[in-house]
């Protein structure tokens, strides 16, 4: 085995404490070494998350439209969590980034069309029908950044970061004004002004290894703490906009599995579904929560919710918003 593969297996396993340590060792250069790793384990790309729902959204329709045996165990689970309501008998895909929901209920005789979400597992495994309807997905709602104002505020915290950036990258591109870098700090996809594309191109897109990653991320969210006051802010407008987006739903679609046969897959449909009144909110720190930034919302029913605001595409590339959890 090659050096610089044990330092990537090293890398994989102990993370980049030890394999600085190793480098030094081994002589072997670290940012090397980091770039070896991104290159063997790359890290899991948000585009092929949304190709595999777009796979099992699919799925789902072809199942449930051409009667197969997996179809009409959808359909049968459907019938036992709405005893009184006649069943569906098509499902068309509505998804899409101005849409609020994945997929179309349709009584096609009485030209009627009710709203899913449908949120899944790869993983066959028990789902809990006491907690949320997205509690083995990624979150529930992905809000965009601009939309919430603890998204501006640490928008204009990371901004700070920019000289240290471009000193680290050596970025030949100008520094933008705030009001310029913000337009992809808070887009929902790749970056457009020159800025943050030459950061993209020098960065491995911010992923694993990245000087990005590693360092910057973790320090700017770490010395971001938020006032009483962003607290409250913030307790409002998740609920608020939380519920609003949760009303579009009018079902909830659960499956944790494959779908390849009926025995492959567990599910649960649940209906209307939104938060209760939020009685306290806090940032929280764990070990290894400087991933991300992360709060705790408890409701007057006991029920906690953990929003995370954190970069959607790479990491301080474009993106930034607030998934809850």
């Amino acid at each position: 085995m090659s050096i610089q593969t044990q330092l990537a297996v090293h890398l994989k396993n102990y993370g980049t404490d030890l394999i600085r340590k190793l480098s030094e060792i081994y002589k072997f250069p670290y940012e090397e070494a980091i770039h070896i790793l991104s290159e063997k384990t790359p890290a899991v790309s948000p585009h092929k998350k949304a190709k595999d729902e777009e796979v099992n959204l699919q799925l789902i329709c072809d199942h449930i439209n051409q009667n197969t045996p997996c179809g009409e165990k959808i359909k049968a689970s459907w019938r036992q969590a709405n005893p009184d309501k006649e069943c569906f008998d098509r499902i068309i895909i509505h998804g899409g980034r101005s849409k609020k929901y994945d997929l179309e209920l349709v009584w096609s005789a009485q030209d009627k069309h009710e709203t899913c979400e449908y949120k899944g597992s790869a993983t066959k495994k028990p789902i809990d029908g006491t907690k949320s309807p997205w509690s083995n997905a990624v979150q529930g709602l992905n809000g965009p950044g601009n939309k919430f104002s603890i998204g501006h505020a640490y928008a204009r915290h990371f901004y700070g970061a920019l000289d240290e950036i471009i000193e680290y990258y050596k970025l030949t591109t100008p520094k933008p004004s705030y009001e310029e870098w913000v337009k992809d700090a808070f887009a929902c996809g790749a970056p457009n002004t020159p800025f943050v594309c030459e950061l993209r191109d020098k960065s491995n897109q911010g992923y694993r290894g990245s000087y990005l990653f590693e360092t910057i991320r973790l320090k700017y969210n770490k010395s971001f703490v938020a006032s009483a006051e962003q607290l409250a802010t913030l307790k409002s407008e998740v609920f608020t906009r939380a519920n609003a987006a949760f009303g579009q739903k009018d079902h909830w679609l659960q499956i944790n599995g494959s779908m390849n046969e009926p025995d492959d897959f567990e599910i649960r449909w649940t209906g209307k579904f939104s938060i209760p009144e939020i009685v306290s909110i806090e940032q929280f720190k764990t070990k290894g929560s400087d991933r991300d930034i992360n709060f705790r919302l408890t409701c007057s029913d006991g029920q906690v919710f953990n929003p995370k605001l954190r970069w959607g595409y790479g990491q301080c590339i474009t993106n930034i918003r607030l998934d809850i959890k």
